[in-house]
């Protein structure tokens, strides 16, 4: 059994972290595939070095953190008990919401999901909801055209204060490299420096927050197949301080449902983040995924007469800053 507990603040010089102490994943075998008996993954020893999860942001952030609910805590461990088939116990309490979601729907969606994913005994010791500190929405920043869309339609455009951007978050649970790499953490940093000029230009306030989740998400597969579930729990994290939050989307609804079936075991944003997302959320903190209403070709065309974008565009396959103009010749 996977078990959660001793939740709790620490402060790491500049740095506060939440934390909460996890049991039960020391070592554990690789699980069978539901489809495949013979599968080369079976009876292999898997070891977590870690035996805490923490997210950690600024001193000058630490408001943003809350330790009365184990939210953050509870969507990897919950994929990790269904992947490795263990039960998972939180010594605490969590959302009401989620615990409803993740029981009553997603884990259905966890299990359509993988070959080695099981249905589990999930328990908690109580319901809770944080103490609201805070009125953010939030997004986060790359400066590709996804991030750029999201910024653009819910902020520069946008006139609904309810619903308008006033935050922003750069993130550390994967997307930079694994846990485990010394290079990753100054990867993220220095990425940091580039999308913190457009923070400026955009005259929006930009947070840090990192986190040890993905020495976890990997151990599923790899980093990708749930490296989205680290995000959200980094956004569940800082639900005190933020109560909507943008993830930018790169599938049209159209593509998720002619192609999502190909990204099983894959990504599972990409197999059901429309659907799964609007599942993610607790009473204090709703997520929603945008740019699902656009093709990529439509993103390009909304973003290519904004002047940020001509001048802050990051295009994946070149690690340089370039304008929209050039990206057009990298789509087309």
């Amino acid at each position: 059994m996977i078990e959660l507990s001793n939740i709790r603040k620490e402060e790491h010089g500049d740095w506060v972290r939440l934390v909460c102490d996890v049991t039960g994943l020391e070592d554990v075998q690789t699980p069978l595939s539901k489809t495949n008996k013979s599968s080369k993954k079976e009876h292999k020893l898997v070891h977590f070095d870690e035996n805490t999860i923490w997210f950690a942001v600024k001193k000058e952030d630490s408001d943003f953190l809350t330790d009365e609910v184990y939210d953050p805590f509870v969507l990897v461990p919950y994929y990790l008990a269904m992947y490795f088939g263990l039960d998972l116990h939180i010594h605490g309490k969590i959302s009401k919401r989620l615990y409803f979601n993740l029981t009553n729907y997603a884990y259905k969606i966890f299990l359509n999901f993988s070959d080695y994913t099981r249905k589990i005994n999930f328990s908690v010791d109580g319901f809770a909801s944080p103490l609201k500190k805070g009125n953010l929405i939030g997004t986060g920043i790359t400066c590709g055209v996804d991030s750029l869309t999201t910024l653009y339609s819910h902020f520069e455009k946008e006139t609904d204060p309810e619903y308008r951007i006033n935050h922003l978050f750069f993130f550390n649970c994967g997307t930079h490299g694994d846990y485990e790499n010394p290079a990753t953490r100054q990867k993220w940093l220095d990425r940091f420096e580039s999308n913190r000029h457009a923070a400026e230009d955009l005259n929006l306030p930009i947070s840090l927050l990192e986190s040890n989740i993905h020495a976890f998400s990997h151990k599923a597969g790899g980093e990708e197949p749930i490296g989205y579930l680290s995000i959200y729990s980094c956004i569940f994290s800082v639900q005190s301080a933020v109560r909507l939050y943008y993830t930018s989307s790169d599938y049209e609804y159209a593509q998720v449902l002619e192609m999502g079936h190909t990204k099983r075991d894959i990504d599972i944003s990409e197999y059901a983040g429309p659907y799964l997302v609007p599942l993610v959320r607790t009473e204090n903190c709703e997520i929603i995924v945008d740019g699902s209403q656009y093709y990529r070709s439509e993103k390009t065309t909304l973003i290519s007469g904004w002047s940020l974008a001509h001048k802050h565009l990051n295009v994946c396959v070149n690690s340089s800053i370039v304008g929209a103009k050039k990206l057009l010749m990298l789509c087309w």
